[in-house]
């Protein structure tokens, strides 16, 4: 393939946000042609499209984010100005301490945002007071849920527009630039717009672990678990969430706080990060605490209690296989599903664990039909086992696909020298 086809794909590519193919044709041109005009051209298409992942493979190719654009401006300061903070988060490792200036430069802009309404500084920018029309739409930024796009239009078809993740583009120029804020100042950052999962919260949260002593940050959300204030008992339940992912000599003390906070919390948003770091420090039953929120309102709350009790060898404590039960028949189809799928997981077996699998042989929704087939297919059930992959051949679905795969190796394990096709 000659190179003026090579870069008709790679266009194309770069266009359509295909970042493995523009990976794969950036390796058969020369390594200099990231680093020239038409590598710093697709960086520039690239970043803004707020395309992150493409942006990365050209970036890893050699194209520069400091590269001057015709007209003015480079990648890494547009990205901070118009907060597209998982661009940003691409273009850093490109840059060393000799790009110092650039960093801290880029980092001004994100911070002069702090102190204005997106949509008048838009309107400031297109030199019109307010009028038109505006438009915000939650826009995904890679990590967590992301991040509100507004777009204003006026009433000449002129638009401008920005993300609303110039508080998270800031605390990671600052990572950058060696000058890690306080967990106050995280946590205000958070609050600002105080949506769980945002790019904002997101990357406050990862500030407040910043800390070669993992305790402090542990003892400062411990301290924020009870307050009165939802917004940030839920920022301070997944500051402690993080912290369960890996073991801890400070395990017990946190198992006491989430004890004693899962007891009073009702919260569902809070309750989803509780309930797995408690579940995640407290590696073994019992979990009373875990089961006392079986029936609560939030159907995520359940699903995550679901999730909790099928696992070994929490099913085991008393009462787990009752709630267990009690959920699999929940009137929230994702709930019976994680109910079913974790209980097949156990490769339990007994009377009342088939029952329950053959109850649901009829559920309305497919992904629990799936769960009950797959837990029977499991025990050695070969009729259920043919009937989940002509489920799984009908519904076309990934995640079934990777259920039934499972079921038929733990039911090859009970029949050893079958193959099940």
């Amino acid at each position: 393939m000659d190179n003026a086809r090579v870069l008709d794909e790679l266009w194309a590519a770069v266009h359509t946000g295909d970042n493995d193919t523009a990976a794969r044709l950036l390796g058969r041109l020369p390594d200099e042609f990231a680093a020239g005009p038409e590598g710093t051209a697709m960086l520039r298409a690239a970043v803004e499209a707020g395309d992150a992942p493409v942006a990365d493979a050209l970036v890893s190719a050699g194209a520069d984010p400091l590269d001057v654009w015709p007209g003015g401006g480079d990648a890494l300061s547009w990205a901070a100005d118009h907060g597209y903070c998982p661009v940003v988060n691409v273009l850093l490792p490109a840059l060393d301490g000799q790009h110092r200036p650039a960093v801290a430069a880029a980092a001004e802009l994100a911070r002069a945002w702090l102190e204005v309404e997106p949509e008048e500084e838009l309107w400031r920018r297109l030199g019109l007071p307010r009028g038109g029309t505006v438009d915000r739409r939650l826009r995904p930024c890679g990590i967590g849920d992301g991040a509100q796009l507004v777009r204003v239009t006026a009433p000449d078809g002129r638009t401008a527009e920005s993300m609303t993740a110039h508080r998270a583009v800031l605390t990671q120029l600052e990572h950058a630039l060696g000058a890690p804020i306080s967990r106050e100042v995280a946590l205000r950052r958070a609050l600002h717009y105080a949506e769980p999962d945002s790019c904002d919260w997101v990357e406050s949260v990862f500030a407040v672990l910043e800390d070669i002593d993992p305790e402090r940050p542990f003892r400062w959300a411990a301290e924020r678990l009870d307050d009165p204030r939802v917004d940030i008992r839920r920022f301070a339940a997944d500051v402690v969430q993080v912290l369960s992912f890996e073991p801890r000599p400070f395990q017990r003390a946190a198992i006491e706080h989430l004890r004693a906070r899962l007891e009073a919390e009702t919260d569902g948003v809070a309750l989803l990060p509780l309930l797995d770091a408690f579940s995640n420090f407290q590696d073994s039953g019992p979990l009373p605490e875990v089961r006392r929120h079986l029936g609560h309102a939030d159907p995520r709350v359940r699903r995550v209690v679901a999730g909790i009790l099928g696992a070994l060898p929490v099913i085991n404590e008393p009462g787990s296989m009752s709630a267990l039960s009690q959920l699999a028949d929940d009137p929230e189809a994702t709930v019976r599903t994680v109910a079913l799928h974790t209980l097949a997981e156990t490769d339990l077996d007994s009377p009342a664990v088939r029952a329950l699998f053959t109850a649901h042989l009829d559920d309305p929704d497919s992904h629990a039909r799936a769960g009950a087939l797959g837990g029977l297919a499991g025990l050695g059930d070969e009729d259920a086992l043919d009937s989940l992959w002509r489920l799984v051949r009908e519904q076309g679905d990934a995640n079934m696909f990777r259920h039934a795969d499972y079921a038929t190796r733990r039911a090859e394990r009970r029949r050893p020298g079958r193959v099940v096709a």
